[in-house]
């Protein structure tokens, strides 16, 4: 989620500060506060840092490698539950005290990226390797980019870079694992996808891990999930299916049965106990955005249409744009003979999502309702018609 930025929080932290300075901390308090505002508190509960820590920084003749430490821990818990703009401040608050603690500057630069700072992002991940060219956050985030910018063989050399440094850094592992499976190369990506799954689940998700929208997920989880993908993607469903089930009995949460329901909606004959699982996920997250796709998805395939609409209604709902979700809404409504609607989910599918246009385009000079020949610049008059043509076509897919 982007949030609008710093302005409201300045004023916030001043207020929240001016609340504790109201009472008195005693010694007992003090000690309890001491105990709670740590590195470890912030994997195992974030939300549970930030009073104490804020009461710990009114503490008299606070030393500025204290202040600065004790910033840096209440920032990982805005950052971790999402207060990004919070975040940011005790981030910036802290390296002003603490130029030189490397550690700042990873966690700084992530919540740059999302706040869509890109170029600042970048500039905190330099300073952060300069003082210390072997933080393994930094070269893992550094990874991340060039796996984003098309550059599979230097993000997986970062990410080898940061495990040379910290064998046991969990995301680096998970996104290297990643990048060979992208790469076919799933032998290594077993190899680095088996090293997660060894973790013991106390560990692995004691290193924390964010989703796209900033959601902790659970580490263990995505460790088998991870494994179960390159599983089925070399053909040994059986072993992918031990995985999946393995995470669903270790804890039964939305992102287990998501994961396990999408499996199922790949296996012959399993398209019940798919939904079972999806519906079962949304129950248990009612935020879940991709398990609202898939169970959307599913529904569709059942032919259970106007369930598939109030699916996919809240996956977008939940994300607007959401382009997946909107072609397949378009593909629900075409089978409810709601023409109308089917068009302007695809329209505005294929305008929000390049890979949705490369998509339908390619769908529709198949079925041959668009020409071959140049690629359409934009919703034309001739796509608008094609995709309207589509639309009345229970074929085009």
């Amino acid at each position: 989620m982007r949030w609008d930025g710093i302005a409201g929080a300045k004023p916030a932290a001043g207020l929240l500060f001016a609340l504790f300075a109201l009472c008195p901390v005693t010694a007992s308090h003090a000690a309890e506060a001491v105990a709670a505002c740590t590195q470890l508190s912030v994997e195992t509960d974030p939300a549970a840092v930030i009073a104490p820590c804020t009461a710990l920084l009114k503490t008299p003749d606070l030393s500025a490698a204290a202040r600065g430490q004790e910033l840096f821990i209440r920032g990982q818990g805005y950052h971790h539950t999402k207060q990004l703009e919070l975040a940011q401040w005790d981030y910036d608050a802290a390296l002003k005290l603490t130029p030189d603690n490397d550690a700042i500057y990873p966690s700084r630069a992530n919540v740059a990226f999302r706040l869509g700072h890109f170029e600042e992002a970048v500039a905190f991940l330099r300073r952060g390797l300069a003082i210390n060219p072997k933080n393994a956050h930094a070269l893992r985030m550094v990874g991340v980019i060039l796996r984003n910018m098309g550059r599979p063989d230097e993000a997986i050399r970062y990410f080898s870079m940061a495990l040379d440094v910290d064998p046991n850094e969990a995301n680096a592992l998970l996104f290297r694992s990643y990048a060979f499976q992208n790469e076919r190369r799933f032998d290594l990506a077993l190899q680095d996808a088996g090293k997660l799954v060894a973790m013991p689940p106390e560990k692995i998700n004691l290193q924390g891990f964010l989703d796209n929208d900033g959601v902790k997920r659970d580490f263990h989880i995505l460790a088998l999930s991870n494994r179960a993908d390159i599983f089925s993607a070399i053909g040994k469903f059986d072993l992918a299916q031990r995985d999946l089930d393995d995470a669903v009995n270790y804890k039964r949460t939305a992102d287990s049965l998501e994961a396990r329901g999408e499996f199922l909606m790949g296996r012959p004959g399993e398209r019940q106990r798919a939904l079972d699982d999806l519906q079962a996920a949304t129950a248990l997250d009612p935020n879940m955005l991709q398990a609202f796709y898939l169970k959307g998805a599913v529904l569709f395939d059942l032919k259970r249409y106007q369930d598939a609409v109030v699916a996919l209604d809240r996956a977008l709902t939940i994300s607007p744009n959401y382009d997946y979700a909107l072609r397949m809404r378009a593909k629900v409504y075409r089978a409810l003979g709601q023409t109308d609607s089917a068009v302007r989910d695809l329209q505005q599918a294929v305008v929000e999502s390049p890979r949705v246009a490369a998509l339908t385009i390619r769908t529709l000079k198949m079925s041959g309702y668009l020409p071959s020949g140049e690629m359409p610049n934009g919703l034309t008059p001739e796509l608008r018609d094609a995709i309207h043509a589509c639309m009345l076509d229970a074929a085009c897919n």
